[in-house]
C-alpha cells in the first residue's frame, strides 16, 4: 500500500521480508536501541511473525 505523508514524502506499507532485518538493525542502532542490536540475530525470529507490517 502506498500513500503520501503530510510532509509530502511517499510511504510504503508491506509485509516484512527476511532481507529487511539488516536495515531494521541499522535503525535500532541509530535510535540507540542497543539491547536489540547486541542480541544480534535473536530478535529476527520475532520479525517473522506475520503481524508486523513494514513502513518504508
Amino acid at each position: 500500500m502506498n500513500f503520501t505523508l503530510e510532509n509530502g514524502k511517499e510511504a510504503i506499507v508491506r509485509e516484512y521480508k527476511t532481507e529487511d532485518f539488516s536495515a531494521i538493525q541499522e535503525l535500532n542502532a541509530s535510535e540507540g536501541w542497543n539491547t536489540l542490536v547486541e542480541r544480534g540475530r535473536r530478535p529476527k525470529k520475532h520479525w517473522r511473525i506475520p503481524t508486523f507490517p513494514m513502513l518504508l
